[in-house]
């Protein structure tokens, strides 16, 4: 039997991680290293909210800080951390799958279905739909980058191409800017996939990301 300290300092930990907020940060910090003010303008939460989470999160060690100047950058603490927060994502899709987010199955595309399309060089427009500054920290390569914000303007510049298939994406399963992104393009009668795990098993899966500012802008 173990030590009730351990159980104390195991409850402390799973009480860290029970918070919405603290998971958002942790998908976030899956994808490198960002600073307070980033984290805030991304996830939309003032720096005073953001900071606090942080603290809870540096007690339990589940992320670390190096201070640049008058900024202060945050990263997961180590592998574990990930690795830890990958078993409750599968945990949870397990035990709530969200089949009814895109019910529709044809409008989904595998990471197989992906692989081979891009093996064949098919004429793929692959949209990455989260933030500028998410997008610049690390994307699928060859993709583009058009915030969902930004669909009802691009859509209606856009032509399609005949043989051309868009794909979008988002981070993962739980990213809500994808099913935003579909929901908005369908209803301009734009055919598409959704990759719907997302960036998060691209990564996980082995394949290289690129890093680079956004290359396409909705004016």
């Amino acid at each position: 039997m173990f030590e009730k300290q351990f159980f104390e300092n195991a409850a402390a930990l799973a009480k860290a991680l029970g918070n919405e907020t603290r998971l958002q940060l942790i998908e976030l910090l899956s994808f490198g290293e960002y600073c307070v003010e980033d984290l805030a303008s991304t996830m939309h939460i003032s720096i005073k909210s953001i900071s606090a989470h942080l603290k809870v999160m540096r007690q339990q060690h589940l992320v670390s800080f190096r201070k640049q100047g008058i900024r202060v950058y945050y990263r997961l603490y180590n592998d574990e951390v990930l690795t830890l927060y990958q078993y409750v994502k599968e945990l949870t899709q397990s035990n709530t799958p969200l089949t009814t987010l895109i019910a529709e199955n044809s409008l989904k595309i595998n990471l197989r279905e992906l692989l081979e399309k891009l093996s064949r060089q098919d004429d793929l427009l692959i949209i990455d739909v989260r933030s500028e500054l998410e997008y610049q920290k690390g994307h699928i390569p060859g993709a583009i980058n058009i915030a969902v914000e930004q669909f009802e303007q691009w859509s209606a510049q856009f032509s399609p191409q005949s043989e051309q298939t868009i794909v979008i994406y988002c981070e993962g399963i739980y990213c809500i800017q994808a099913i935003s992104a579909m929901k908005h393009l369908l209803s301009h009668d734009i055919e598409l996939k959704v990759y719907q795990n997302g960036l998060f098993e691209w990564i996980n899966a082995g394949f290289d990301i690129e890093a680079s500012p956004s290359k396409t802008k909705v004016r």
